[in-house]
C-alpha cells in the first residue's frame, strides 16, 4: 500500500506549526493543500511486492470540468521513502487529483490529459519487479481551506505467481531449472485512473529470466513453495478468467525442461493469483489460490465457505435479512455475511458467543460494518474477513472501531478504520492474525489501544498504523502483556507507555515512526516511556520493551527532532537484539550530541543492547556499544 496523507490546519494548531515549504510556486489560490506521500513496504526491503520499486510519482490536477491544469502538475518526483507535494488552490473551487507511481523507466505511459495509462508489453521480461506501480484518483474535492484527508494507492494489476513444492526433488533428479517464462492470454493494455477500468486485449509473453530469488520462497496458506515465476499485468474488466502457461529452463539449454499450460485461471485487479503444487512431476498436481488485495495482508479467499446472497446473512444454510436476527438465530454458530455494507451496532454480552465471517470468496473490503462492535465482560467474539469502518471521534471509548472489555476475542483477516482501531480493556484475551488495524480518523489516533490491567494480546502477520500512537498504553494501563510477531508497526510512536508493569515483545517486524510536526516541543520517539500523559510524571515505571530481529526507521518529515527512545520516567528497560536502526532526524540545536535517546529522569533506565544492534543516525554509523556509551554520557549530565 502507498498512502497519501493530507496535513491540514487542525494538526498544525494542535501540535505546532506545520512546515509550508513547497516544491512548486503557488499558481492558483491561497489555500494550501499538502500531500505527504508515504511509501509502503519494509525498511531497506528487497522483497517482492514490497512497493518500494515504484519510486517516481506523478500527480495531475483537474478543474471541475475535468480539464487538466498542467501548470501545477507534479512529474516524476522522487520518492525515497516519503515525500511532500503542495498546491495552493482557490477556496470554493472543485478539483480532482490523479496519482500515479511507477519505477524509473517502467514501460508505462501516463497521459495526464485523458487520465489513462498505457502498458507496453513488448520485450517484457519475466519476474520483473520494476513493473510494479500504484494509482489513486480523488474526484470532486471542494477546497474549503486547509484540509485533512487520507488517500490510499492501489495496484491496478493482477499479480500471477507460480510456486513449486517439488523443486528440490527435481534438482535431485537432475533437473535444475534456473529461469522461467510465462505467457498470459487476454491481458488488458490500458488503464483509466478516473474510472478504475482496464480495457484492450493482448497475448503477452514474459520472456525467460532468472527465477524470483528475493525472497526465494512463496508462502501461501502457511505453506512454503519455491517461487518459480512472478508477473504483473492488467486484467480486462478488472476480473477475468485467463489461460496461462509456464516454461522452465536450465542454464545453457534453449529448450524448456517443463512447459505447463493452466486454463481457466481467475485473476483480479489488485489481487494475487497463486498457482502452487508439484510442477515438475509427470502428473502435474497443483491448485489455484487467490489472495486478497496487495495493500493489506494476504487475506485468503476461503472458497469452502457457503455462498451468501449480497446483503444477506447465513446461518446453517438459512439466509436472514438483518444482522441482529442472524446473530440471535446462530446461538454461537458462524454467521456468514454476504457482500455489502451493514450499518448495525453490535454488542456481544456476558456469556454470549458471536462469530462473524465473510461468505465464500469475499474480501474484507466487500463486507463492511459501519458501526462499532463491542464485546463486554464474559463475551466470546470472533471476526474473520470483514472490515469495520467507523467515523466517531467523541471519546476514547466510542471512537474505536472495535471495543473489547474483559472478553475473549479472535480477529483474523480483519480491517479496521476509525479514530482508534481497537480498544482492548481490563483482562481481555485477544488474538490478532493477518489484520490491518488503523487509527486514521480525526485527532488522537491510535491503532491498538490498551486500557486498564491484565490484558493478554498476541499479534502476528498484521499491520498496525496510526497518525499518533500505533500501540498505545493509556494512563491506566498496567501489567499488560503484548506480543507482536511478523508485523508492521507504524505511528508517531510505535509504542507509547503511560503506566507501569507492562511487557511488550516485538519480533521479526518492521517499525516506522515518522515525525510529522515541527517545533522542538513536539520531539517524540519510536518507543516512549512517558508518565506525563494521563497520570503524574514518574508513574510509567517497570515497563519492559523487547525488540528482536527487526528493522526500525525513525524519520522526520519536517524539522521535528525524533528519537529512538524517549525516557521520561524511571526504572524502565529496553532490550534489543539483531536490530537494524536508521535515523533521519534534524538536529535543531538540541542540547545533546545526538538523538538515539531523549533521557529526562534522575533514576535508572536499563538499556540492554549488544553488538547485534547496528545502524546509522543522520548518516553516521553506530553500534549497540555506542548507544550504551551515549546513555552513560547523558546520565553524567544529571
Amino acid at each position: 500500500m502507498k498512502k497519501f496523507l493530507f496535513l491540514g490546519a487542525m494538526a498544525a494548531l494542535l501540535l505546532g506549526t506545520a512546515s509550508c515549504s513547497s516544491d512548486m510556486e503557488p499558481s492558483m489560490g491561497d489555500d494550501m493543500v499538502r500531500f505527504t506521500i508515504e511509501l509502503p513496504g519494509n525498511i531497506d526491503s528487497r522483497a517482492i511486492s514490497d512497493g518500494t520499486k515504484a519510486n517516481k510519482l506523478t500527480v495531475a490536477v483537474y478543474d471541475d470540468q475535468g480539464n487538466e491544469l498542467p501548470a501545477i502538475r507534479v512529474t516524476d518526483k522522487e520518492i525515497p521513502h516519503q515525500t511532500t507535494v503542495e498546491f495552493k488552490l482557490v477556496k470554493g473551487q472543485k478539483y480532482s487529483f490523479a496519482f500515479w507511481a511507477q519505477a524509473d523507466g517502467a514501460p508505462y505511459s501516463f497521459d495526464t490529459a485523458s487520465k489513462k495509462v498505457t502498458v507496453n508489453y513488448e520485450n517484457a521480461k519475466s519476474n520483473d519487479e520494476k513493473r510494479d506501480a500504484f494509482y489513486a484518483y480523488r474526484a470532486d474535492m471542494t477546497v474549503t481551506g486547509p484540509m485533512s484527508e487520507t488517500i490510499y494507492l492501489h495496484r491496478p494489476f493482477a499479480q500471477l505467481n507460480y510456486g513449486a513444492s517439488d523443486y528440490q526433488d527435481a534438482i535431485k533428479a537432475g533437473v535444475n531449472a534456473t529461469k522461467s517464462a510465462v505467457t498470459v492470454k487476454n491481458a488488458a493494455t490500458t488503464f483509466n485512473l478516473a474510472t478504475g477500468e482496464s480495457t484492450g486485449s493482448a497475448e503477452v509473453t514474459f520472456t525467460q529470466e532468472i527465477l524470483p530469488n528475493d525472497p526465494e520462497t512463496l508462502t501461501v496458506e502457511d505453506k512454503t513453495y519455491q517461487w518459480m515465476a512472478m508477473n504483473y499485468f492488467l486484467v480486462p474488466n478488472n476480473e477475468a478468467t485467463i489461460e496461462t502457461s509456464l516454461q522452465l529452463y536450465e542454464d545453457g539449454n534453449a529448450n524448456a525442461v517443463r512447459d505447463i499450460t493452466v486454463p481457466n485461471v481467475p485473476v483480479q485487479k489488485n489481487h494475487r493469483t497463486n498457482i502452487v503444487g508439484n510442477l515438475f512431476t509427470e502428473d502435474v498436481n497443483f491448485k489455484v489460490i487467490i489472495d486478497e488485495r496487495f495493500d493489506q495482508p494476504d487475506y485468503i479467499r476461503d472458497l469452502n465457505r457457503p455462498e451468501v446472497t449480497d446483503g444477506k446473512l447465513m446461518v446453517n444454510g438459512v439466509e436472514f435479512d438483518d444482522l441482529e436476527t442472524a446473530i440471535a438465530a446462530a446461538n454461537g454458530n458462524i454467521v456468514y455475511m454476504g457482500k455489502g455494507t451493514y450499518d448495525t451496532q453490535i454488542t456481544v454480552g456476558d456469556g454470549q458467543t458471536v462469530k462473524l465471517a465473510a461468505g465464500k470468496g469475499l474480501n474484507p473490503d466487500e463486507v463492511v460494518i459501519t458501526k462499532q462492535i463491542k464485546a463486554t465482560a464474559g463475551a466470546t467474539f470472533e471476526l474473520d474477513g470483514i472490515t469495520v469502518k467507523t467515523t466517531a471521534t467523541a471519546d476514547a471509548r466510542t471512537s474505536a472501531a472495535l471495543d473489547f472489555t474483559s472478553a475473549t476475542v479472535i480477529l483474523k483477516n480483519v480491517v479496521t478504520e476509525g479514530q482508534r482501531g481497537v480498544n482492548i480493556d481490563d483482562g481481555s484475551i485477544v488474538t490478532i492474525d493477518n489484520c490491518s488495524l488503523s487509527g486514521n480518523v480525526g485527532t488522537y489516533q491510535r491503532g491498538v489501544n490498551i486500557m486498564n490491567e491484565n490484558n493478554e494480546v498476541n499479534i502476528k502477520n498484521t499491520k498496525i498504523t496510526a497518525g499518533w500512537y500505533a500501540l498505545n498504553f493509556v494512563g491506566t494501563a498496567k501489567n499488560n502483556k503484548v506480543k507482536v510477531e511478523n508485523s508492521e508497526i507504524h505511528g508517531w510512536a510505535a509504542v507509547n507507555l503511560h503506566n507501569s508493569g507492562n511487557e511488550v515483545e516485538i519480533n521479526n517486524s518492521e517499525i516506522f515512526t515518522p515525525g510529522k510536526y515541527s517545533g522542538v516541543s513536539n520531539a517524540f520517539a519510536a518507543f516512549v516511556y512517558d508518565g506525563a500523559g494521563n497520570v503524574q510524571p514518574g508513574v510509567a515505571t517497570n515497563n519492559v520493551i523487547k525488540v528482536t530481529n527487526s528493522n526500525i526507521l525513525v524519520e522526520s518529515l519536517g524539522d521535528q527532532p525524533m528519537a529512538l527512545l524517549m525516557v521520561k520516567s524511571n526504572d524502565n528497560t529496553f532490550i534489543g537484539r539483531n536490530l537494524s536502526i536508521v535515523g533521519k532526524v534534524p538536529m535543531r540545536n538540541m542540547p545533546f550530541a545526538d538523538m538515539w535517546i531523549y533521557y529526562n529522569t534522575e533514576d535508572t533506565f536499563t538499556l540492554d543492547v549488544d553488538e547485534t544492534v547496528t545502524g546509522t543516525w543522520n548518516g553516521s554509523a553506530f553500534t549497540g556499544a555506542d548507544m550504551l556509551d551515549y546513555l552513560d554520557y547523558l546520565k553524567s549530565l544529571e
